[in-house]
């Protein structure tokens, strides 16, 4: 009995199957360059935003799957300048399949950048400015150091010039800020007769300051203030209030209920100021944000074969002692597409899965760990061979690391993202994790370094699939018959021991000489 089974798909794929590269039917069989995207100027975006998608393309693509295709026809044309298109889209009604990898019209800018910065700039927005200051806690935890403090110095300067002025139109409206007239003392009798007799005593200083008489405080009894007659004594005053130092020379009184008030009200919007400023800043001290620098992802991914299926790999880990609890990825395919009604995406978002259903996207990031995306009939590289992935230029994968940092039990986010260019076909991560005798060691020199594995398929999943269903129903089907032939010849009845009844019609089994 001879059973064609085989489970080993790469070597069916590689050594049985007629064409090595495995790469079915093309996406594009008119073997036509890929057209370049020409540069968009930066300056030119913000007045001519409605033409961004009209200045960036040109040219004419073509693509065709078996026998159907999407035609894409563009006019080009100068104008001031400018490298304006008008593009005229046209669908056979038998055409349902949208542009090939080589037809995208989405600029070869990335996305998401390797350090996690989006590459995004939000223009023409109405009342910008108006929804930043209703926010107003959240755009000072946002904005940079320099200009949180240069808020944190003009809050303060603010209100107590607000205050000054306040304390300044009091004290005028009361009379307080008159200038003081000093008096004078007149000689007295017996310093005269002194004088006169002054030559018999022997010679004393004056003291020509005896005269004057300093003023009593305070100087009238209806003042609002003492000391308190310019503008410069008004901030003093309201710098010292507001900060609570009371040095004792300047003060308010009792006699202008006007005042009191203000003094109070200055005293509620200083603790205001004060907590609002205090809490902006420790927010932004602890805002999870740096703990980013400590999160790293492998500067490439690579595509190779695990446990007998087609998977997609890239590495995360941490640089830090300290966990990421509930720490757990996902992943995102970026690639510009047109529907089969004629609707241009820029940019279309897919899930990768990479084990939501089976828990293995929550992972225990203690040393670094493989991030691995099964390649099956619901992930976006089902078709793609490793020509295809290779040429695409704009194809972008986005990978994300989410978890609470364990000091402060704030959430973080740590992004990356792979470009056609960086996701290696047909190689393996090195190991990191070593054995020793005192526990296990992780050499991260090693992180990014991979080796090449000469036996992963050129082919796509789609096409592994289905050489392993061939394979698997040819083998099943010569099963079948080797176990019909068997049960046929022992169910034959030998000649010497049955002989056919005269009354009987002759049996089908009966074999005769």
């Amino acid at each position: 009995m001879n059973l064609a089974q085989s489970d080993d798909v790469t070597g069916a794929c590689i050594g049985d199957l007629p064409s090595p590269n495995c790469n079915g039917k093309l996406l594009n069989q008119n073997n036509e360059e890929p057209v370049r995207l020409p540069e968009r100027n930066e300056e030119d975006d913000d007045d001519n935003d409605d033409d961004d998608h009209n200045d960036s393309y040109g040219g004419r693509w073509r693509g065709r799957e078996g026998g159907c295709g999407f035609m894409l026809e563009s006019v080009t044309r100068r104008e001031v300048g400018w490298e304006r298109v008008e593009r005229t889209f046209s669908v056979s009604p038998s055409l349902s399949t949208p542009l090939t990898a080589q037809s995208h019209f989405r600029p070869h800018s990335r996305f998401v950048g390797k350090d996690g910065r989006c590459n995004i700039t939000f223009i023409n927005m109405n009342k910008k400015s108006q929804r930043y200051f209703t926010d107003l806690f959240t755009t000072c935890v946002d904005i940079r150091w320099r200009w949180m403090l240069l808020v944190f110095a003009f809050s303060f300067l603010l209100s107590w010039l607000l205050f000054a002025l306040v304390f300044w139109l009091i004290a005028a409206t009361h009379g307080d800020l008159k200038p003081l007239q000093p008096s004078f003392i007149a000689p007295s009798s017996s310093s005269s007769a002194a004088s006169s007799s002054s030559w018999a005593l022997p010679e004393q200083p004056v003291d020509h300051s005896a005269g004057l008489l300093e003023p009593e405080e305070p100087l009238e009894p209806d003042h609002c203030f003492q000391q308190v007659n310019n503008f410069m004594a008004a901030f003093l005053f309201s710098l010292e209030t507001q900060t609570s130092i009371g040095y004792g020379f300047r003060s308010v009184t009792e006699a202008c209920p006007l005042a009191v008030f203000a003094v109070v009200m200055q005293c509620i919007v200083g603790c205001i100021i004060d907590a609002f400023i205090i809490g902006a800043v420790m927010a932004k001290i602890a805002k999870p944000k740096k703990r980013n620098e400590t999160l790293v992802f492998s500067d490439v991914a690579v595509v190779a074969m695990r446990d007998g299926k087609l998977c997609m790999m890239w590495r995360v880990g941490n640089l830090r002692k300290s966990h990421l609890v509930e720490a757990h990825v996902r992943a995102q395919l970026l690639k510009a597409r047109v529907t089969p009604e004629g609707e241009f995406l820029p940019l279309d978002h897919k899930d990768i899965n990479v084990g939501f259903d089976k828990g293995t996207d929550r992972i225990f990031l203690v040393s670094p760990v493989t991030i691995v995306h099964e390649i099956d009939e619901e992930s976006p590289f089902f078709e793609m061979d490793r020509r295809v992935l290779e040429s695409d230029e704009n194809l972008e994968v986005v990978v994300i690391l989410e978890g609470m940092v364990e000091a402060t039990a704030m959430t973080t986010q740590c992004r990356s993202s792979y470009i056609a260019s960086e996701i290696l076909w047909g190689h393996h991560f090195e190991p990191v994790l070593f054995a020793k005798k005192s526990g296990y060691q992780v050499d991260y020199s090693y992180f990014n370094k991979t080796y090449v594995v000469p036996e992963t398929p050129s082919c796509s999943a789609k096409e592994l699939a289905e050489k392993k269903y061939i394979l698997g129903s040819h083998s099943s089907f010569c099963y079948e018959n080797e176990v019909a032939l068997q049960l046929s010849s022992s169910a034959l009845p030998s000649p010497n021991t049955i002989s056919p009844s005269p009354s009987s019609p002759p049996s089908p089994f009966l074999l005769t000489p």
